[in-house]
C-alpha cells in the first residue's frame, strides 16, 4: 500500500536529520583525534543513544507501508496492529536515546567543572535521570496486561486489558522536561563566572543551551497529547508524536555534540576558511595589478603606458560637433591651405603621443578644414 502524505513528510524529516545527526558525531570523534583525547564515557553513550534512535527509525520505517497517518477508517486490523507494535517498541528505544543523551551531556560536565557544589549538582541530576530511565522503562512496557494486548487485532481487546496511555505521557514528558531544564541551566553560572570576552560566553551559552529547543518541543508534545485524547484518530496524531520524539532526540545528540566539536572548526576548518580567503584575495590583487601596468598598445583599450602610469580615459576626448563635409574632404584630399582655413566644413583630429620613463604627454593638433 502507497505511503500516506503524513508518512512521505515525516520520512523527509527523518532523511535530513539523520544525515545532521550522524555528521555530529563524526565531527565529534574528528576531534577527539585532533586533540588526542581518549575515548570517555559519554562518547560511548552518544552511541548508544544513536543506536537507540535507528532503532526508532526502523520501527518508523517499518509502518510507513501500512497507513501511518491514515484516518481509522481507512486503518484495517493489521495495520493497527503493526502500528501499535512500532509504538510499543518506540517506548523502549526513545527512553534510552534520551537517556543517554542527557547523562553524555552531564558526563561531559564533569570534566568542566571543579571539585564542589558545581560537580554534586551534576551528579544529582545524572542520578535523577537514570531513576526516571529505571521507573518508565517497566511503565511502558506494562501498558498492556498482558503486553501483546496492545497489537491485538481486535480493539475491543485493547480497551478491556490496556489502560489509557496519556497519563504516562504526561507524567514522563513533564518529568523529561524539568530534567533538560536542569541540564541547560547547570553549567551557565560555571560560564558567566568566567575570564573572557562577552561574545565567547553568549556563543558558549548558546551551544549548552540547545536543550532549551528540547524543552520546547516537550511542551508542544503535551498539547498534542491533550488533543489526541479529544479525537477518534489515533493514527494521525501518532505521526506528530512520532516527529516531536524524533526531534527530541536529534537535537539531544547535536547538544551533546556541539560543545566538544569545537577542535575541528579552530584548528582545521578556521584556518582553512582563512587560508583560502588569503588566497582569493591576493590572486583578484594581483590581476588588479597586472591590469594597471600592462604597456601601452598592450591591451583592448589601447590607452596605457609603458611605465606603468595608465593615461586618463578622459585626456584625449574632445566633443566633436557634427558638420556637413563635402565629398572632397570625405574622400581624405586635404591640402595645406584647406587646413589652415578656420571656416571651411569638416573637424578632425590628428594625436601624438609621446611617452618617456617619468610622465606621458600629448599633442592634439586641430586642423579645420
Amino acid at each position: 500500500m502507497p505511503p500516506t502524505e503524513k508518512g512521505r513528510n515525516l520520512n523527509v524529516w527523518v532523511i535530513i536529520f539523520t544525515i545532521l545527526t550522524l555528521s555530529t558525531i563524526v565531527l565529534r570523534f574528528c576531534a577527539l583525534r585532533i586533540v588526542r583525547r581518549k575515548l570517555r564515557v559519554d562518547d560511548v553513550l552518544v552511541l548508544i543513544a544513536f543506536g537507540s534512535l535507528l532503532g526508532m527509525q526502523g520501527a518508523f520505517w517499518w509502518t510507513i507501508p501500512h497507513n501511518l497517518g491514515a484516518s481509522v477508517l481507512e486503518i484495517d486490523p493489521h495495520d493497527a496492529s503493526i502500528q501499535h507494535r512500532a509504538q510499543y517498541s518506540t517506548g523502549v528505544t526513545w527512553t534510552v536515546a534520551t537517556c543517554s543523551c542527557k547523562v553524555a551531556v552531564l558526563w561531559m560536565y564533569l570534566s568542566l567543572f571543579p571539585l564542589g557544589r558545581p560537580r554534586y549538582a551534576v551528579y544529582t541530576v545524572m542520578g535523577l535521570t537514570v531513576a526516571y530511565a529505571i521507573a518508565f522503562m517497566p511503565i511502558f512496557l506494562t501498558a498492556c496486561n498482558p503486553p501483546s494486548a496492545q497489537w491485538a487485532l481486535d480493539p475491543i481487546v485493547q480497551l478491556a486489558k490496556c489502560r489509557p496511555i496519556q497519563r504516562q505521557e504526561f507524567a514522563s514528558v513533564s518529568i523529561n522536561m524539568a530534567l533538560d531544564l536542569a541540564v541547560v541551566l547547570l553549567p551557565l553560572p560555571q560560564v558567566w563566572g568566567l575570564r573572557m570576552p562577552v561574545k565567547k560566553k553568549l556563543f558558549v551559552s548558546g551551544m549548552f543551551s540547545v536543550g532549551l529547543l528540547v524543552v520546547g518541543i516537550m511542551a508542544w508534545r503535551i498539547q498534542t497529547t491533550v488533543e489526541s485524547m479529544k479525537s477518534i484518530e489515533w493514527s494521525y496524531f501518532l505521526v506528530t508524536i512520532a516527529l516531536q520524539s524524533f526531534l527530541e532526540v536529534w537535537l539531544g545528540l547535536m547538544a551533546a555534540n556541539l560543545p566538544v566539536m569545537a577542535p575541528v572548526f579552530t584548528k582545521v576548518i578556521t584556518p582553512a576558511v582563512k587560508r583560502s580567503f588569503k588566497s582569493w584575495s591576493s590572486s583578484d590583487a594581483s590581476s588588479n595589478l597586472k591590469r594597471l601596468t600592462r604597456t601601452f598598445g598592450g591591451g583592448s583599450s589601447g590607452k596605457k603606458s609603458s611605465g606603468g602610469y595608465p593615461l586618463s580615459d578622459y585626456s584625449m576626448d574632445l566633443p566633436m560637433v557634427p558638420v556637413p563635409c563635402n565629398h572632397r574632404n570625405e574622400m581624405g584630399h586635404h591640402s595645406s591651405d584647406e587646413r589652415s582655413d578656420h571656416s571651411e566644413l569638416g573637424i578632425w583630429r590628428e594625436v601624438e603621443v609621446h611617452v618617456d620613463s617619468t610622465k606621458s604627454t600629448q599633442k592634439d593638433a586641430y586642423n579645420v578644414v
